[in-house]
């Protein structure tokens, strides 16, 4: 089998499994346990702290990396545990935040998370998020888009919204002047990914030629 062949083969076959793998279907990122993250975790422990943060890379990646979150107002940051300051935590208050505002390391006035996809052949529909640390009178709100702000208050804890809404961008904050804050704890999406025809087409038009190269020069 010549070498151009074999590649093709064996591109064909990654191909196919590519595109397995990448029908996600509905996932729940969750921020306690590092599960559905694509970045390097630091790993996770009991109980949250309301005061110290454990640094993640920047831009951090999830799924299979097509989507990626960043913050604004600081440093993305997830909330450490009381038991091991190196890690994340995976109980009571857990999740991302952001250093540097009035109330590290969740998320306040100042901050913003925002989750974005980068890959346009990918359809990410948000289904709902998760809260942590919210209380009393406070507030958080959400843009799909740079659309409309949707304003969801304490204790709620779980916002799903009434249907899946696809987006390019997801952007976490603090209504102006309410000096709420929480950790983003977790988040469901439904995913769809580029059909395996795509990929196979691909392949199959590859090993063809490759035939083709190996027939003229018999």
């Amino acid at each position: 089998m010549n070498s151009l062949l074999k590649t093709s083969l064996q591109l064909t076959s990654c191909l196919w499994a590519a595109a397995v793998s990448l029908q996600a279907g509905v996932i729940t990122i969750d921020f306690g346990a590092g599960t559905h993250v694509f970045s390097t975790w630091p790993g996770s422990a009991a109980n949250a702290s309301s005061t110290v943060g454990v640094a993640l890379p920047s831009p951090l990646l999830v799924d299979v990396g097509e989507l990626q979150l960043t913050a604004a107002g600081g440093s993305l940051v997830c909330a450490a545990s009381t038991t091991n300051l190196a890690l994340c935590a995976n109980s009571g208050a857990y999740g991302l935040g952001v250093t540097g505002g009035a109330q590290d390391p969740r998320v306040d006035e100042t901050e913003v998370i925002t989750l974005t996809l980068t890959v346009p052949t990918y359809t990410v529909k948000l289904v709902s998020f998760t809260v942590g640390g919210f209380n009393g009178t406070e507030q958080g709100q959400y843009r799909i888009n740079g659309g409309t702000q949707n304003v969801f208050s304490a204790p709620t804890a779980t916002i799903t919204l009434g249907t899946p809404t696809a987006f390019t961008t997801v952007a976490w904050g603090v209504p102006t002047g309410n000096g709420g804050n929480y950790a983003l704890s977790s988040i469901t999406l439904d995913i769809s990914a580029p059909e395996p025809g795509t990929f196979a087409v691909a392949g199959l038009a590859l090993t063809a030629l490759a035939l083709s190269v190996r027939r003229r020069r018999v």
